[in-house]
């Protein structure tokens, strides 16, 4: 049987809360700047099933609740009862009331929202009203943490269809501020969200808003291991594109050139992500990685050519170009921008060695001749320029 006593005065409250801040507990607190609430708790707490009241504290168990400057003290017994103090601007108020037991009934919902006994809540919403209760109750939530704990609860403990996947997404993108919150509701259950097209459009769209390079890019590197579609690759590499990070950025491209989930289709929009990568570096690195599948011609050739031009340091370039020049080159076309980006090297000796490795795989036509006694015109040193046109003759 529940026991509630009025304090004999407000200052004997004062007293008491005194004497329970020094006990161990755990501390909530949230101040969105119209009000102020804080919760100290300690024991095993049990809200009861129509969350208006206690059902029961441990002993020596309590919980202390302030907004605003109203008061809430509740302690269990030995003999598993509960009693209350209660204090509204300033009075003690009975706790046996109808104003006492709206109070407590306001408060306990105050600390729900928040995040207390967010298990147990989350267990008997979920068997009153299943998912949708749950869902619904995210909008009410105070918090990216607490609306995080609902979502994930629902993604681990509940079979969601592709219409409710969305919801979460949808959710996700507009309830939740935090990146890190945002990115580990998307990041940690990412398979659930890849299985269905309109479902991975949600999610890259709540990906899209994570403000956080960091934890953009895992989510993303999550999507860059999955053979997605020709408009969704398409996004998820614009998304790429945002981050200003380029060591981020190159990472998340990266794993899409290790997993080779990128197709054909999507090769003109890969080359654009790295040509946003300012590090000339990382972006000779991705393109080194790049040029190790098989290379559209024309047009895309042709891009490729001009992201290779952003590139600094004849070094660099090189190194690509060395790369490109063993891989199979489809088009004379090709051939002939190939050695039109080898010629505006400055570095002759670099210059020289692209060409000596071009010679090894280049057709021997008239047009190739040409273009390429055009390339080795470029070099003013008789030692390079003798070696160059010696590859040809071999």
């Amino acid at each position: 049987m529940k026991t509630r006593s009025i304090g004999f005065a407000f200052s004997l409250l004062g007293l008491l809360l005194l004497c329970n801040a020094c006990r161990r507990g755990n501390m909530m607190v949230v101040n969105n700047g119209d009000y102020k609430i804080s919760v100290r708790y300690d024991g095993e707490i049990e809200i009861s099933d129509d969350e208006t009241d206690f059902e029961s504290i441990s002993p020596r168990g309590y919980i202390k609740y302030n907004k605003n400057g109203s008061r809430m003290y509740a302690e269990g017994n030995n003999h598993g009862d509960v009693s209350y103090e209660l204090s509204i601007n300033g009075h003690d108020v009975d706790p046996d009331s109808q104003e006492g037991k709206t109070f407590i009934a306001l408060a306990i919902k105050d600390m729900i929202d928040i995040g207390f006994d967010a298990e147990g809540r989350m267990q008997r919403l979920y068997k009153k009203g299943g998912k949708e209760a749950l869902l619904t109750a995210v909008d009410k939530l105070h918090g990216d943490y607490i609306k995080r704990m609902y979502l994930e609860w629902l993604l681990e403990n509940t079979d969601l269809s592709d219409e409710e996947m969305i919801v979460i997404a949808n959710k996700t993108e507009r309830q939740i501020e935090s990146a890190y919150d945002k990115s580990t509701v998307l990041s940690n259950h990412s398979e659930k969200f890849f299985r269905d097209s309109a479902v991975i459009g949600a999610w890259l769209a709540a990906v899209s808003t994570i403000h956080s390079d960091y934890d953009k890019a895992n989510a993303l590197k999550r999507i860059m291991e999955e053979q997605l579609p020709r408009n969704q690759m398409k996004a998820a590499l614009l998304s790429a594109s945002t981050v200003e990070s380029d060591y981020d950025k190159a990472g998340i491209i990266r794993t899409a050139l290790e997993h080779n989930s990128y197709s054909k289709e999507d090769y003109d929009d890969m080359v654009k992500a790295i040509s946003s990568v300012n590090s000339s570096y990382d972006k000779k690195e991705l393109l080194k990685e790049l040029v190790k599948e098989d290379i559209p011609s024309g047009e895309s050739f042709n891009g490729l050519m001009k992201c290779l031009n952003k590139v600094d340091g004849d070094y660099d370039k090189r190194e690509v170009l060395m790369e490109l020049a063993s891989k199979n080159i489809s088009s004379e076309e090709d051939w002939t921008a190939f050695l039109q980006t080898t010629s505006k090297l400055q570095s002759e000796y670099d210059k020289a060695e692209v060409m000596v490795e071009c010679a090894k795989h280049i057709p021997r036509t008239d047009a190739m001749r040409d273009a390429y006694a055009d390339a080795a015109n470029s070099i003013k040193g008789e030692y390079d320029y003798g070696r160059v046109m010696q590859a040809w003759r071999r």
